[in-house]
């Protein structure tokens, strides 16, 4: 259900965005008829280990470092609907239908959907070229970041520097092309602080929307982007947000 979101200050507007992991409970059954049996015999039946954040990681990062950690947790191969999953509700987000990017929707059906956590924005979109990669960007000042990217599935353990290693495109990174600034940052190569940008609002898809197409999703046709729509609204409260006015768009 979608509810409106609390107003909030200026950083926290700039930086607020179960199918994969978690499916239908099998083997659940009454008293009557006795507990199901394992394959080994061993008289509980085998399950998906729960997409949720492991001790001593968060399910709200509010950097790279965090995500990079909570992804560690995760039962590998690590997929990025279990990853949407173990982030923690409410989550507020921004979805939008532009193409504009590195991460570009694939119209309002499949929109680029910003995920607003308190330091970072996360970013992800349900189909298309990028549907496997989750985007980043972690605050540093009002309206600059620190962008970063992580390719799904992860099979093992990561780093922070794994997070930059996809970006460099010739003498500046993939994030340089659109956004302004080029300032090293972390001690890490790859990582640069640049500009953020918002979606123009003509480009914006209502929330409403969005969580109609999950709705609506057909899994025996679409099984990964209905599985991450599903880890996006079958886990929690989610509510819209918007970019501070003061943030330009790409046509500014």
């Amino acid at each position: 259900m979608i509810a409106p979101s609390r107003a909030r200050g200026p950083l926290r507007s700039l930086v607020i965005v179960s199918l994969a992991c978690c499916g239908p409970i099998i083997g659940c059954s009454s008293e009557e008829a006795g507990p199901e049996q394992g394959a080994d015999g061993s008289g509980a039946a085998n399950e998906p280990e729960r997409c949720v954040p492991a001790p001593g990681t968060t399910g709200s990062p509010s950097s790279i470092a965090e995500t990079v950690a909570l992804v560690n947790g995760l039962p590998k191969p690590a997929s990025l609907p279990c990853f949407v999953e173990a982030l923690e509700r409410p989550l507020h987000v921004v979805a939008t239908r532009s193409f504009f990017s590195a991460q570009p929707a694939v119209g309002a059906r499949s929109p680029r959907i910003f995920l607003f956590m308190e330091g970072i924005i996360h970013s992800i979109v349900p189909e298309g070229s990028a549907s496997n990669l989750l985007e980043m960007g972690e605050a540093t000042s009002p309206g600059q970041s620190i962008k970063a990217e992580l390719e799904f599935p992860i099979a093992g353990d990561i780093t922070p520097a794994t997070a930059f290693e996809r970006l460099p495109l010739n003498d500046i990174t993939t994030c340089g092309v659109c956004h302004n600034g080029h300032v090293p940052a972390l001690g890490i190569e790859g990582a640069f602080e640049s500009e953020v940008l918002r979606p123009g609002d003509e480009e914006l898809v209502p929330l409403a929307d969005v969580e109609r197409e999950a709705r609506e999703c057909d899994a025996a046709l679409e099984p990964e982007r209905c599985a991450l729509l599903g880890a996006l609204f079958q886990h929690g409260q989610v509510l819209p947000t918007e970019f501070p006015r003061s943030i330009r768009t790409i046509f500014d």
